[in-house]
């Protein structure tokens, strides 16, 4: 490669290098003007230090056999650009990159390194658990009294109903590609957003402070995964398109909704949206109407089902069809993404089935309980079953009976109609924002997701009688308290002193950058206003003064009448009272006489 640079003043016979810019020229001599590389140029240019060739020696060296045409260099701007300025533009955009490379390389230290300390905590949790296995007294006892429960469980499995999972794949990420052809066969990631306004330019412009909601099937294959931050997914996969969560989480997500609905409502008018993308249905009924009973049968009804989905909304979808909710939930799950598996209404193959699955493969087992499990050497359902002694040890019974039901392939197999929908009995609103380091503006952000959430909680009619609060600082490492509510809470202000006081009781926890509020366990109001109070009542009458003075003067005018009781004689006064009086406002009047 030669270095060019420009030793002396352009000339006129130089005008045909004014299109020539420095970048174009760094390029092979051989390859561009072998007369370049003759001996004799070479020789001429061997007392240069640098070695280096002038403009006025290259236009020597150039013929019309070496260039043909002008469209073999692009054409750039006629001025070249000065020394100094040129160097310092460079020089900043430099250490610009380095900033982010920087930045990105502290993202990933931060990340491993969050992720190192889970796994050393749950290391020293598994530690202590051994210890208090093997101090454990009457194992064999115990052990004889799980395996008899495990055979009871087995017996009373259901095999008499069939149901359907359909989920739709990557959901939101595939209404984003919908709006936007071009994202189609590409990785693409959802980036978080602001939840009380809209993204500014200067988050759009640096959206290595955000961080993954969602990833499509093709971005998961880079280990890209929902809470990471962004900059480090595009280190990961640099080929990764970004789109915001409002492309795609409005009225478009809603409507595609509706319709994957509306084609299951035709199957099961009961079936359990569990969310937008997702939903399970009890088939039996539409079976037996049908007369289809065989395996053959409810395959081609999941075919139906998936190619009508596909048609009304152009999105794939994944099929499981089992003896209940969570055999077909896990059959659709092993299916993913755009399949379908149907599973026989058989005891054999259905514990054959589970006890090869992977535990992560059980709705409700996430990241840190299969770390748990495993640190005891479970990584399959069968060992949940072998190690029941292990689990019993260290889980409550409730998790121990839902571990048990789960590696069985165990629930319910009819619907629940007073179930509520996870999305009536919990509120949560959330924002990133630029990084706060202030308590009293942390305390403003306080208040106005406080009143966010209770504008919802107006809305609904609902008061919350738990609370839960997780904040992120600038490295995404979380901090999460829970609250349980003596009194259900509602308000603005309720909601802001509670959560001001749990901040209070976490803080320090660094920069804080994202900040979210769940209202659980939803009660309607009306169940906990007071009821046949005074204030109540006179809510319902606008002139309070008229009111007595009618009720004192009933009082005075009424008659008297004689009661004996026992052998004492009280006097009492028919008054004409309202009905519905409480019995506080009448026993006032009645010791006002």
């Amino acid at each position: 490669m030669l270095k060019i640079e420009e030793s002396t003043p352009r000339r006129k016979q130089d005008s045909f290098v004014n299109d020539i810019s420095f970048s174009d020229l760094s390029i092979d001599a051989k390859a561009c003007c072998p007369k370049l590389c003759s001996p004799d140029v070479v020789h001429e240019c061997s007392n240069k230090s640098p070695f280096s060739v002038t403009f006025s020696d290259l236009a020597s060296c150039f013929n019309s056999n070496s260039i043909k045409t002008k469209k073999s260099i692009p054409k750039v701007d006629r001025a070249l650009p000065e020394g100094p300025n040129e160097e310092t533009k460079t020089g900043a955009i430099k250490a610009q990159n380095q900033t982010v490379t920087d930045k990105v390389s502290v993202m990933a230290a931060n990340w491993e390194n969050k992720e190192k300390e889970k796994i050393k905590e749950v290391k020293r949790k598994a530690a202590h658990w051994k210890n208090k296995i093997k101090a454990m007294k009457d194992k064999d006892r115990i052990s004889e009294l799980l395996k008899a429960k495990i055979l009871s469980l087995k017996a009373s499995r259901d095999l008499s109903r069939t149901w359907i999972h359909v989920c739709l794949d990557d959901f939101y990420v595939s209404v984003a590609i919908l709006r936007q052809p071009l994202l189609k066969g590409k990785p693409v990631v959802l980036s978080s957003e602001d939840s009380i306004s809209k993204v500014s330019e200067e988050r759009k412009k640096n959206s290595d402070n955000s961080f993954i909601a969602s990833a499509n099937s093709l971005a998961s294959e880079f280990n890209l995964k929902p809470g990471m931050p962004i900059a480090l997914a595009k280190q990961l996969c640099p080929g990764v398109k970004v789109v915001d969560q409002k492309d795609c989480r409005d009225s478009a997500s809603k409507k595609v909704s509706d319709k994957f609905r509306d084609i299951l409502v035709k199957y099961d008018r009961d079936c359990e949206s569990i969310g937008l993308d997702e939903c399970s249905l009890d088939i039996t009924d539409y079976l037996y109407r049908n007369n289809m009973h065989t395996l053959d049968c409810k395959e081609r009804l999941a075919q139906e089902i998936r190619e009508k989905v596909y048609k009304a909304t152009e999105l794939t979808c994944r099929a499981g069809v089992g003896a209940n909710k969570l055999l077909a939930k896990i059959c659709a799950s092993v299916s993913a993404p755009d399949g379908c598996y149907v599973l026989p209404n058989d005891s054999e193959q259905i514990e054959d089935f589970t006890s090869d699955l992977n535990i992560d493969k059980i709705p409700g087992i996430g990241i840190s309980a299969r770390r748990e499990l495993n640190e005891l050497g479970i990584y399959k359902n069968r060992d949940i079953l072998d190690k029941a002694l292990e689990i019993y040890c260290i889980y409550n019974e409730k998790n121990v009976n839902r571990y048990l039901l789960d590696a069985l392939g165990i629930s319910r197999n009819v619907h629940d109609i007073t179930m509520k929908k996870p999305s009536e009995n919990i509120i949560t609103i959330s924002e990133t924002f630029k990084p706060i380091r202030d308590k009293k503006v942390l305390y403003d952000k306080i208040n106005q997701l406080s009143a966010l959430a209770a504008d919802q909680c107006c809305e609904k009619g609902v008061l919350a009688k738990r609370i839960k609060i997780e904040i992120k600082n600038q490295q995404y490492e979380s901090a999460i308290k829970r609250r349980s509510l003596i009194h259900p809470i509602g308000t603005k202000q309720q909601i802001a002193k509670e959560v001001c006081y749990m901040v209070d009781e976490i803080h320090p926890i660094g920069i804080t950058r994202v900040l979210t509020i769940y209202l659980r366990d939803l009660v309607k109001k009306s169940k906990y206003l007071p009821k046949n109070s005074i204030g109540d009542y006179f809510k319902k009458h606008k002139n309070k003064r008229e009111y007595f003075k009618e009720v004192k003067k009933n009082l005075k005018n009424a008659p008297v009448s004689k009661t004996l009781i026992g052998s004492n004689v009280s006097s009492k006064r028919n008054v004409d009272i309202p009905k519905n009086v409480p019995g506080s406002i009448l026993s006032f009047f009645q010791k006002s006489k």
